[in-house]
């Protein structure tokens, strides 16, 4: 799983930016990045649990991981 693909269970990128307590071009941003702040992890685990979705800190350590190693394999 991605952060993409987490952020996939709102119906939109605005409501899940505004579920987590952010301004929705951060989420825009969130989204085109693929990546969200360790500093939101913990809203972002709340708001999924709201809209039924099951997520853990490991679960969003591991996404941040996979995608930092994507993003190193890319440019080398």
């Amino acid at each position: 799983m991605t952060f993409r693909d987490l952020i996939k269970n709102w119906p939109t990128v605005a409501e899940f930016a505004i579920d987590i307590g952010v301004k929705p071009s951060t989420g825009r941003a969130m989204w085109l990045r693929n990546s969200v702040a360790v500093a939101h992890w913990e809203a972002v685990i709340k708001a999924a649990k709201k809209r039924g979705v099951s997520v853990t800190m490991a679960q969003l350590a591991e996404m941040a991981v996979a995608g930092r190693f994507q993003k190193e394999t890319r440019a080398a």
